[in-house]
């Protein structure tokens, strides 16, 4: 039983990591910033998904962890990717818009999925 939910567990991580490198690649595109390959993306974007975790945990209040969240973000994307601080702020504000689109997408399709049933 405990080997079921670690491999979902693990698959579950390993479904946001990709979920968030494909999202920052689509954020990337539509802001015309050359962002460097799959390692890299996936470099920033656990770091700054681990990072944006703590400071939810250790701040408490949801909203507040969502502007240090993109802030955080932002901060990493401008190193990692090394862009000036303005591309690496709107990089990570078009990442949470990808995202949110992608949420939205994913649960119009499950809808009509599920009243296909």
């Amino acid at each position: 039983m405990l080997q079921n939910i670690d491999m979902t567990l693990a698959g579950l991580i390993a479904g946001v990591l990709v979920f968030s490198v494909i999202s920052i690649k689509v954020a990337a595109r539509l802001l015309n910033v050359d962002i460097p390959g799959l390692i890299k993306s996936l470099f920033a974007v656990t770091v700054s998904l681990g990072l944006s975790v703590a400071a939810a945990y250790f701040i408490g209040d949801m909203v507040m962890a969502s502007f240090v969240a993109i802030a955080i973000s932002s901060a990493i994307f401008t190193v990692v990717f090394s862009v000036n601080t303005i591309v690496g702020f709107t990089l990570a504000v078009t990442n949470v818009i990808v995202q949110l689109g992608f949420i939205v997408i994913g649960a119009t399709l499950g809808f009509v999925l599920s009243a296909a049933i």
